[in-house]
């Protein structure tokens, strides 16, 4: 009634929480109702007439500092050496918080050891798309990590964190050398593994037609790299070069055409920002660019143009000022 006035009927999912337990959670029916308004609701459902209540819904209330008050290294711009994380930016999930958790941690961390504290970059982790949303445009409801907020979705996978992250791991000490190690051997092999199949043709008939492809085009139709054994080509013994080595061939028009279109950001991304810059001397700026670019402090020409209002203008003349315009 309060959320779908407009609706004479709602669908509610009756989904089972387990294997072996009797708990079923009624999706669809968010609640932070009294409890005995509860009971009347879920009663008042065709078929749940007798419905037992294990645990009634609830809600959690909780205030925020704005998000745009951090730097994306979740340090607080009024208070040098003060990190937030978790809910109080404005997020709501276990996982988003524990996300902002590690990075605040870990910059506390370096903080406390007269260390510089480290962001990282959209183009490496969710956890930095996440704190780049947050601290660039703030909040208006509750903030959620999805896929489809990162233009480097096809990129950030789940396989390939540890070659997307290994450098930073070894230089914060979470690796070990002899680690570090063996992740550069096995992104050596993935890429020589690629050079060789994009290299190397084979003659296999695809519908009625039977010519050379090389193998990174039969990748990426019905064949898997296994199927490469019955055609006497050679595949990686190591299981995890073969599964990298296929999903980057396999995938490889989708990602190339990705890199592409992040290559300008990229550029933005790499151009740093002076702490201490001093924005009414930028010509061109307009007023409104000036107290925005105030406000938030951006710490790249990348975070800068993702801000509301930042207008292609604007970053065109901040690249000017900082002498990176082509």
């Amino acid at each position: 009634m309060v959320k779908f006035p407009d609706k004479e009927r709602h669908q509610v999912f009756l989904e089972p929480e387990g294997w072996d337990t009797i708990e079923i959670y009624p999706n669809g029916l968010s609640t932070s109702l009294p409890e005995e308004v509860q009971w009347e609701m879920y009663r008042s459902i065709p078929g749940l007439e007798k419905v037992e209540l294990i645990r009634p819904a609830y809600a959690i209330e909780y205030d925020i500092v704005p998000p745009t008050e951090l730097y994306p290294t979740l340090e607080t711009k009024k208070i040098r050496g003060l990190f937030h994380a978790g809910n109080f930016n404005g997020t709501t999930g276990y996982e988003e918080a524990a996300g902002q958790g590690i990075l605040a941690g870990i910059n506390a961390c370096l903080r406390a050891f007269g260390k510089e504290p480290i962001y990282l970059r959209r183009d490496e982790s969710y956890i930095g798309i996440m704190v780049d949303d947050l601290t660039t445009k703030g909040v208006t409801e509750p903030y959620r990590l999805f896929t489809s907020r990162s233009e480097y979705r096809l990129y950030l996978r789940q396989d390939n964190a540890i070659l997307r992250l290994a450098k930073l791991g070894r230089e914060l000490g979470l690796l070990s050398e002899e680690q570090y190690k063996l992740v550069q051997e096995l992104e050596r092999e993935i890429n020589s593994w690629l050079e060789f199949y994009k290299g190397y043709k084979v003659s296999v008939a695809i519908g009625s037609d039977i010519k050379p492809y090389s193998l990174s085009q039969l990748l990426t139709s019905e064949y898997s790299i296994h199927d490469l054994k019955s055609l006497g080509v050679a595949i990686p013994e190591h299981p995890y070069v073969a599964e990298e080595v296929e999903i980057e061939l396999k995938y490889e028009p989708y990602l190339e055409r990705e890199r592409k279109l992040n290559e300008k950001l990229k550029k933005l991304e790499d151009t740093p920002i002076p702490e201490d810059i001093d924005y009414d001397k930028v010509p061109g700026l307009t007023h409104e660019a000036k107290e925005k670019l105030k406000k938030f402090k951006p710490l790249t020409v990348g975070q800068a143009s993702r801000i509301d209002g930042i207008t292609p203008a604007t970053i065109t003349a901040l690249l000017a000022y900082l002498g990176k315009l082509d």
